[in-house]
């Protein structure tokens, strides 16, 4: 009798886990790759016309009749000034993106 309640019991133990095993959470999903396009090799020289720099940025401002892009008191136009400005502040001081898509003084004004 008492081999028997030991198999029943080796049964049920062995059901549960294989229970347990087979019921066992499945694992996370793998993320998907996203392909991330890359621009066509083209002509430089069209990408470095189409950078914001500090000749659009000037010409904007100069078409636009703002005081930022008029000479200074010294003499100074804005390709200088805007040109000194990048230098000292590795290219960080003039917002030529900005400034070049502003479309009137007051939006240039905001972007300083």
């Amino acid at each position: 009798m008492k081999s028997k309640y030991l198999v029943e019991s080796l049964l049920w133990l062995s059901l549960v886990t294989t229970m347990q095993v087979a019921c066992a959470p499945a694992p996370p999903p793998v993320a998907p790759v996203v392909e991330i396009p890359v621009e066509p090799p083209g002509d430089d020289a069209d990408a470095a016309a189409r950078r914001p720099s500090c000749g659009t940025a000037c010409t904007n401002l100069r078409g636009l009749g703002c005081a930022l892009g008029k000479p200074t008191p010294r003499g100074a136009n804005c390709e200088t000034v805007c040109n000194n400005v990048q230098v000292q502040n590795a290219g960080a001081g003039f917002p030529v993106a900005c400034l070049s898509a502003a479309r009137s003084c007051s939006i240039a004004d905001a972007c300083r």
